[in-house]
């Protein structure tokens, strides 16, 4: 019921559990970010903040951010669902209440961290275990992960997970926007060139 499988939308588990029980289930979304649609073009799943940081600026006006409420009647619900979704998607029309249930905001994103891995995860006896899992999985590969985890655990700062991806966003629309404007000056300098000769040659 985690990540996107907890959506309310037919094809993912809340969906289906909501189905099943119906006026007895809720989901309810953690605060965290939106997946970076151009990262993910490029077969990556990196985050933003939610909403290009809407919320995270509403929460930083609260004293003590730490709460959590329902989706349905406040004006978070409200907003445009921006999660996990392809622009081309048709939920891309939903709102953040059509999705989940409720929310809980704890911890801004820049004092958020993730971990990948723990102490002692290839101990002997642990191994054992996660040989036997990876036997009842298919597509799952420890010696990948163990390879990924052959330095110690890998550690990362919330700035880094929702605000590395932005930056790149942000270099490439200056980028774009430097080249834009370059054209427009060299468009302008040919203009002015040829209204120049025409009124030399009047």
């Amino acid at each position: 019921m985690n990540y996107r499988h907890a959506y309310l939308t037919p094809e993912n588990c809340g969906y289906y559990v909501s189905q099943a029980f119906p006026g007895k289930v809720a989901n309810v979304m953690i605060n965290t970010g939106s997946v970076s649609l151009i990262d993910l073009l490029f077969g990556k799943e990196t985050m933003l903040p939610t909403l290009h940081g809407k919320w995270d600026a509403a929460f930083k006006q609260v004293k003590d951010s730490d709460c959590a409420f329902d989706f349905d009647g406040s004006p978070f619900g409200d907003d445009e669902f921006d999660h996990f979704v392809m622009p081309w998607n048709h939920v891309r029309a939903l709102k953040y209440k059509d999705m989940f249930t409720g929310f809980i905001h704890y911890k801004a994103p820049e004092e958020q961290f993730t971990n990948i891995g723990y102490n002692h995860i290839f101990d002997p006896d642990n191994e054992k275990q996660l040989r036997a899992r990876e036997a009842a999985l298919k597509g799952y590969s420890l010696d990948y992960w163990k390879e990924q985890l052959k330095n110690g655990i890998t550690h990362q700062e919330g700035m880094d997970i929702y605000y590395s991806s932005g930056s790149i966003e942000n270099q490439i629309y200056i980028i774009v926007c430097a080249v834009a404007a370059i054209l427009i000056g060299l468009m302008g300098l040919i203009s002015y060139c040829r209204i120049s000769k025409m009124r030399s040659n009047i």
